[in-house]
């Protein structure tokens, strides 16, 4: 709406190559911008038609009437795969929570964004439940594909962790780390007392733990810590 020194009003439809058609104007692209940054980019366009924005006799208000919906599908381990209609402003972490999440077999450490044939982003899910971190929480568009593979790395922790159950594990990452993904130990726990059950080629082993920091995961490995 421009009003002032000025009066008109438009209601535009961003087409599908991320443009709007601005009478005089012509096209100007806003796909990818916040709505703040479009509405930096077109009164920047418009103060060229209309000078008043610039000295202030004119001003231009800008909105967003309404968001076009998109067609995302879920695909791999998940509770519920499928397709799910999402407003445009949906992100990744919205859609996997309509879907469920990953299921028992699927990993929350891999979590894969397709787009156009390429995956764009690689998901963390423990960066989000353990440190609040919304890094690769992409907004989604129309035909992109959310692929949830299975786990290649898994422990189980019991006894006196603040957590217990079973935790993902990335190549690399310790037995440290698996304490740090069960929230550490409770008041109880007998830390000199730490060890390790590791599936062997017949039978598990068990391992005294004395340095987290240097003991490799393996998949199928028990971390168990007894009661003072």
């Amino acid at each position: 709406d421009i009003s002032g020194a000025s009066d008109q009003s438009y209601e535009l439809t961003v087409n599908m190559d991320g443009t709007i058609n601005v009478p005089m104007i012509g096209p100007v692209k806003v796909s990818g911008l916040s709505l703040e940054q479009a509405r930096t980019t077109l009164r920047s366009k418009l103060s060229r038609i209309y000078g008043g924005i610039s000295n202030g006799t004119t001003s231009a208000t800008i909105r967003l009437n309404s968001v076009r919906p998109v067609n995302v599908s879920v695909m791999g381990e998940a509770y519920m795969p499928g397709t799910f209609t999402v407003s445009s402003a949906a992100s990744l972490f919205h859609v996997l929570y309509l879907c469920g999440g990953p299921n028992s077999k699927g990993s929350y450490r891999d979590v894969q964004l397709i787009r156009g044939g390429q995956i764009i982003c690689h998901l963390d899910v423990y960066d989000l439940m353990l440190n609040g971190s919304d890094k690769g929480n992409v907004q989604l568009r129309d035909g992109d594909i959310i692929m949830i593979p299975t786990y290649a790395k898994r422990g189980a922790v019991s006894g006196e962790f603040k957590r217990t159950g079973y935790f993902e594990a990335k190549e690399g990452e310790t037995v440290e780390d698996l304490i740090r993904f069960a929230g550490g130990f409770t008041p109880r726990a007998l830390t000199e007392h730490l060890g390790l059950f590791r599936v062997g080629r017949y039978s598990s082993e068990y391992k005294q733990v004395t340095d987290p920091r240097n003991i490799a995961l393996a998949s199928g490995d028990s971390l168990v810590v007894s009661a003072v």
